[in-house]
């Protein structure tokens, strides 16, 4: 004996199919934030930003993963850098005194040298020339030209090429400058 099918099943179970095929999401952004969109189905992403990764990865906005490379310096490890290629590559400088030129420091966050400037080796008449609390001196240039001393009292770094010397006038000490062979730069 044949039982009658009752239509209002069959609807709701057809109906019950269909939602199981229709698609949750076809972009990232018609899911929660903390989730993305895979196979048409908001899931949850493995990291949730680039903190969450180790470091030299990042956390792809596409895939929600820890990927292998950089997007900003801080996916890279001390005195690294992100390249344009979104690698992490090692810094210029590290150093001012092992990887600048004479008269330039290194920004060790940036990785680059820079020129000095100021009043490093600067030429001068007396010590209001130099600026600040910085001297005037003659330093035993050939020509008798005196040149400025940058104060590097308070363990200020010199510049590659200078040393940090203990200032002299008529006998005591003044301070300490940054001094060089500023006729040969």
């Amino acid at each position: 004996m044949s039982r009658p099918i009752d239509v209002g099943i069959l609807l709701a179970l057809a109906l019950l199919a269909l939602a199981g095929c229709r698609k949750e999401c076809e972009q990232n952004l018609n899911c929660p934030a903390s989730e993305i969109c895979t196979d048409g189905k908001c899931v949850m992403r493995a990291c949730a930003d680039s903190n969450t990764c180790p470091m030299e990865h990042f956390c792809s906005d596409e895939s929600g993963t820890c990927v292998a490379g950089c997007q900003s310096d801080r996916d890279c490890y001390p005195y690294h850098r992100c390249n344009d290629e979104g690698r992490c590559v090692e810094n210029d400088c590290r150093s001012t005194a092992l990887d600048c030129a004479v008269g330039q420091f290194c920004n060790e966050l940036t990785g680059e040298c820079y020129d000095s400037g100021g009043a490093y080796c600067a030429a001068c008449d007396i010590d209001d020339d130099c600026g600040g609390t910085n001297w005037c001196l003659d330093i035993g240039a050939p020509s008798g030209q005196r040149y400025c001393l940058v104060d590097c009292s308070l363990g200020q770094e010199c510049p590659r090429g200078y040393q940090c010397t203990t200032i002299t006038r008529a006998g005591a000490p003044v301070g300490e400058g940054c001094i060089a062979r500023c006729w040969e730069l």
